[in-house]
């Protein structure tokens, strides 16, 4: 994405609600490239595994 795009979209992010505070989100996904990445997830206690598990799939990442 260019620096174009990324001002565009800047502004259309922006809230007209007349707050002073920025309340944008800065997406870091939308300057990452695509690629397909295997995570191997070994953690011996369950609660623990469990847990990372869901962040992982929070993040895109399937089972």
């Amino acid at each position: 994405m260019n620096e174009t795009e990324l001002k565009e979209e800047k502004k259309n992010n922006h809230d007209d609600d007349g707050d002073d505070q920025s309340k944008e989100v800065f997406r870091w996904e939308m300057l990452l490239p695509k690629i397909n990445v295997t995570v191997l997830l070994v953690e011996p206690d369950r609660s623990t595994r469990r847990l990372i598990a869901a962040l992982l799939k929070n993040c895109s990442y399937k089972d």
